[in-house]
């Protein structure tokens, strides 16, 4: 093949080729966008002409210039390698792929080798969208599209920058150290996939309207909220007429109250619930705030612990909490635990 004819070739075509791989990257972040798969960036960049002649030299059964599939390539950069397959899915059914030039690198690099992992795609636009007006100029163009979450990207561009600058060979000390670090990264790749994958199971079970699913879960913002939700719309309330405001300040008491009565899930607080429910409920009253009818039931669990956690925080005790306490016990009581602490009662105005 006559390489003094590339530069002609080059001069009329790559353009052709950079508008193709715009337009594949538009319609990859589309769909993925869609179908709400994250991604960190879907870069592209047009083999250089020089860069085009060395493989020409290389690939002497090339019989014309368009026999390179990768003068457009793409990368697909994922957050994590569960995304790889769903990646892969819409490449396949949006684009004709050539199966025998595609594949995924990791399979050349043996069980006990480490590298970087990349899927790789050589592309057509297909048959059915060649049809279209706007993507016809496109007709038989390949284009490579390489597959690949952000570690094994930050690892194949270590890799290409400082081992290749090297010719490739490092002293045998530090090649170890290199595959070593590439054994981490990929292990930290499954570590995220695998954290991933729990934290999506974690929020299904946030969702759920089966009180048993949220029982053996950690007490935090996120599951204090569902558990609230259930139970006062079990009892008839409609929980999104009360505001959830007081949840979004990590000192708030809301969260002091179950570590200092010595309760880490949320099976802790529904025993408690449970034994105060009917008590709590026949003088509910007025409340503004989701989480009002959780302090009732501390309250009611130890009035002495209740308002010795008030006075830790806030330094007195809000005068409502007083007439709140004066509902489920006797004045005299309420009465010594004041006097006995030395508390001041002073107005709040922001009660539940």
């Amino acid at each position: 093949m006559d390489h003094k004819g590339l530069d002609q070739w080059y001069a009329e075509k790559a353009h052709l080729y950079d508008s193709l791989a715009q337009s594949v990257v538009q319609i990859l972040k589309s769909i993925m966008k869609s179908e709400k798969i994250s991604f960190v960036d879907v870069p592209y960049r047009i083999k250089a002409k020089d860069s085009c002649l060395g493989k020409l030299k290389k690939k002497s059964h090339y019989t014309s210039f368009e026999d390179m599939t990768d003068i457009a390539g793409l990368r697909i950069i994922t957050l994590v390698e569960s995304d790889l397959e769903k990646v892969s899915k819409i490449i396949a059914e949006n684009f004709n792929v050539h199966k025998e030039d595609s594949g995924d690198k990791a399979d050349l690099l043996g069980a006990d080798k480490f590298g970087y992992r990349s899927i790789h795609f050589v592309c057509d636009i297909g048959k059915d969208r060649e049809k279209f007006p706007e993507f016809s100029l496109f007709k038989d163009l390949c284009f490579e599209i390489q597959v690949r979450t952000a570690l094994s990207h930050a690892w194949a561009e270590i890799e290409h920058d400082r081992g290749y600058k090297l010719g490739g060979e490092l002293p045998a000390h530090l090649k170890r150290r290199f595959n070593l670090l590439s054994g981490l990264l990929e292990s930290a790749d499954l570590e995220f996939n695998r954290l991933t994958e729990e934290i999506e199971a974690y929020k299904e079970k946030l969702k759920s309207s089966n009180l048993q699913d949220l029982l053996d879960l950690d007490i935090n913002r996120l599951s204090l909220i569902s558990y609230l939700n259930l139970k006062l719309h079990s009892l008839g309330f409609n929980p999104l007429s009360y505001s959830i405001e007081n949840f979004d300040y990590a000192e708030n008491v809301v969260y002091q109250y179950p570590r200092i009565f010595k309760m880490s899930k949320i099976s802790d607080l529904d025993e408690m619930w449970n034994r105060h429910e009917d008590k709590v409920f026949k003088v509910i009253g007025d409340f503004k705030y989701l989480s009002a009818p959780l302090f009732r039931m501390f309250l009611v669990e130890n009035l002495d612990t209740y308002f010795g956690i008030l006075n830790d925080l806030i330094e007195f005790i809000p005068n409502s909490d007083v007439n709140l306490a004066l509902q489920f016990y006797d004045k005299d009581v309420v009465e010594a635990i004041v006097k006995k602490n030395n508390y001041v009662i002073a107005e709040f105005e922001d009660d539940d």
